[in-house]
């Protein structure tokens, strides 16, 4: 795991410099990592030199005849590379130190001229009348500048402009006269030394395994030319413009001694070879993926499938059935932990937020990177595997409901949270409306109230409603009983006197209101077909009975409560564990005389969330579960602490009977559990 991690740390500046030339912006790359702006521009910008620089050739200075303005006082001199503040220019009269070759590139010799003068790109700019952004073209190479423009620019950076000249004219004469390599061989070597010499393994992985390592290898030493559309591959991998290398290739390929025609170099391997030392890892990939489209369109996905070729590495350290090696990432889902999780390999999850603590215990500097997280997570299952709870092996049918029960979880909170904007945006502008759906369950969220708002999303329009019109609405909306006195009711609400918008800003509201009513209609239709789904799916689960004998719990609570336990028997040890899991149970912090009993923070909001809703419910559906808060009432408690001391039982009572695979007899829950099975059931109460 460490080595993946390294190879994927060797991976990422090659990718983020690649992009970085192909005109992407410092967003959009950070957008591909998953990292804010400012972390991956301080990352992988290009270094800044500070300090005198090497002894070489050194520009004498001309004193300008006049000097340029200063920055005005108080300007943000941070240059467009998001670098640091800049050191004060050197004084008039000394020359900053601007090493260069003499074949260098004038935008090299540019760049390195603005580095040694101690101005960030905003101060030049300011100082040569030229935007930031272009200096940042002429000095990337992406922009040729005239003679005046690199003169300003030299006389402001305190450079002897005839020394910029010649390599001004060199660079210009290179520009007109672009010699051509004598074979396509030398030029692919040309452009693979101008793209950094990468390795003929890291080229074969960024092409997705459509090119093998040994053939590019092959491609880069000659004699073999390859067919066109691989070295039009190898070209675009390389940064290259391949109508620059046709005419080469079709030189070459006409020539006596190329092969005849028909033979092909060695096919392309969908994957590395088995010798391969370097196997990809998820991470590289994940790199490759997220910036297949900043690349550009011809890069194709990936062919080889990531946790394939991690399972072939782990199986190359001894990796088997019988014996399988344990896995700790920092995540419990996704498709690389799917795939860890198959047989009987343990997987553990671990916290975040425990894996810093653990960082900290070798290195107190805060230091942090993808191979020393591998490191701290492996040795935490050398040291600490028992102290680590691995993911619980639910069966397929549980997992399945695990996900419809916290998507139909999500919907409704995503719908509550649209119905409560909209309410807030009605309350505006729209009080009728408002006062009109208030003796309504759900308001907002109920079909009639939504088909009248787009009958009339304006108070001006509903008050010119007919009762033709208002029973028309509820119809369409579904309702089949009182209909004419609610259409009357409704008629008169919204003929009441209210406080009114201008007109202009009354119809501006109501296209407002239109466009949320767009987005509530549509949560509301998913949480429906998400409930729908999880009627169908759960009372086919073995435990589905047990849970639903508990009063408070319908199909939708016990699918939830089902989803965030699991039906893993040996997942907690005891009663206690599961409490401590749910949040339900208190927690102890004592040091010395002082101690202090408080809730958990640290828990399972999702179970802790149904928790709630279950010991709510259960107050009207089971005698003994009120009388156990009315009790807690009376000795202090309030009401959410009472609430969650009755969660507390009935989770214990929950634990016993799934261990023990009956349903429960028990009103009360500070009764007796039962000790024999019984056929009598309690009702079932829904939750919801």
């Amino acid at each position: 795991m460490v080595r993946l991690q390294v190879l994927a740390e060797h991976l990422t500046p090659h990718m983020v410099a690649r992009t970085k030339q192909r005109g992407a912006s410092w967003e959009q790359i950070a957008a591909l990592l998953g990292m804010s702006k400012d972390t991956v521009r301080k990352k992988w910008s290009p270094p800044t030199r500070r300090g005198p620089a090497p002894p070489r050739t050194v520009l004498t200075p001309t004193p300008p005849t006049d000097p340029p303005p200063a920055a005005p006082a108080g300007r943000d001199h941070t240059g467009d590379t998001g670098g640091p503040r800049s050191p004060a220019p050197p004084p008039s009269g000394t020359a900053p130190p601007m090493p260069f070759l003499a074949g260098q590139d004038l935008a090299t010799v540019l760049s390195s001229l603005q580095r040694a003068s101690g101005y960030s790109l905003r101060a030049l700019a300011a100082r040569t009348n030229m935007s930031p952004s272009y200096l940042s073209r002429l000095m990337s190479g992406e922009r040729f500048p005239a003679w005046p423009k690199v003169a300003r620019l030299a006389r402001a950076c305190g450079a002897d402009p005839e020394v910029l000249r010649r390599v001004w004219e060199a660079s210009n004469a290179r520009r007109d006269s672009q010699p051509r390599p004598a074979s396509l061989t030398s030029a692919l070597r040309f452009l693979h030394l101008r793209a950094g010499s990468p390795t003929p393994w890291a080229i074969s992985v960024t092409s997705g395994g459509d090119l093998d390592q040994h053939y590019i290898e092959a491609l880069l030493t000659g004699p073999d030319i390859g067919e066109w559309e691989d070295v039009h591959r190898l070209v675009q991998l390389l940064d290259g413009e391949p109508s620059y290398f046709l005419p080469l290739w079709e030189a070459e390929a006409a020539t006596p001694t190329t092969p005849p025609t028909g033979t092909s170099p060695p096919a392309p391997t969908a994957k590395p070879p088995a010798d391969n030392p370097h196997p990809a890892s998820t991470r590289v990939e994940d790199l490759l993926t997220a910036f297949q489209d900043a690349l550009g369109p011809t890069h194709p996905p990936p062919l080889s499938p990531p946790p394939t070729i991690l399972l072939e590495l782990l199986a190359e350290y001894g990796d088997s059935e019988e014996n399988p090696i344990p896995a700790a990432i920092e995540t419990s889902r996704g498709l690389l932990v799917a795939v860890l999780r198959t047989g009987t390999r343990k997987v553990f999850a671990i916290n975040p937020m425990a894996a810093a603590r653990y960082r900290d215990r070798h290195s107190v500097s805060r230091k942090k990177s993808d191979p020393g997280d591998a490191l701290v997570l492996a040795n935490i299952l050398r040291t600490d595997m028992h102290a680590h709870r691995p993911l619980p092996e639910d069966s397929d049918l549980g997992r399945a409901i695990a996900v419809l029960a916290r998507a139909q979880q999500d919907s409704l909170w995503n719908r509550q949270q649209l119905a409560n904007q909209l309410r807030s945006l009605l309350r505006e502008y729209y009080p009728a409306a408002l006062a009109a759906f208030a003796a309504w369950t759900n308001g907002l969220c109920r079909p009639e109230a939504r088909e009248l708002l787009k009958t009339a999303p304006t108070p001006a329009r509903a008050a010119r409603l007919t009762r033709t019109q208002i029973q028309a609405a509820l119809k369409r909306a579904g309702r089949q009983r009182g209909i004419e006195a609610e259409a009357d009711r409704l008629r008169e609400v919204f003929r009441s006197e209210w406080a009114h918008q201008p007109p202009l800003v009354e119809d501006a509201l109501g296209k407002q209101m239109l466009a949320l009513l767009i987005q509530l209609d549509a949560a509301c239709t998913a949480a429906d077909q998400l409930a729908e789904a999880v009627e169908e799916v759960f009372p086919q689960h073995p435990d589905a009975e047990i849970l639903l004998s508990f009063p408070g719990l319908g199909i939708q609570l016990a699918a939830r409560v089902l989803a965030e336990i699991g039906d893993d028997r040996t997942r907690f040890a005891d009663a206690r564990g599961l409490k401590a899991y749910a949040g339900s149970s208190p927690i102890i912090r004592a040091s010395g005389k002082k101690s202090a009993i408080t809730r958990r923070w640290v828990k399972n909001d999702r179970l802790n969330h149904a928790g709630y809703l279950w010991a709510f419910a259960s107050l009207r559906a089971s005698t003994g579960a009120n009388a156990h808060y009315r009790r807690r009432r009376e000795q202090g408690d309030w009401h959410a602490a009472a609430q969650r001391n009755l969660f507390n039982r009935m989770i214990g009572q929950l634990f016993h009977c799934l261990n023990r695979a009956r349903p429960t007899t028990s009103r009360s829950p500070s009764g007796p559990l039962p000790q024999r099975p019984l056929s009598l059931r309690l009702e079932t109460v829904s939750g919801e």
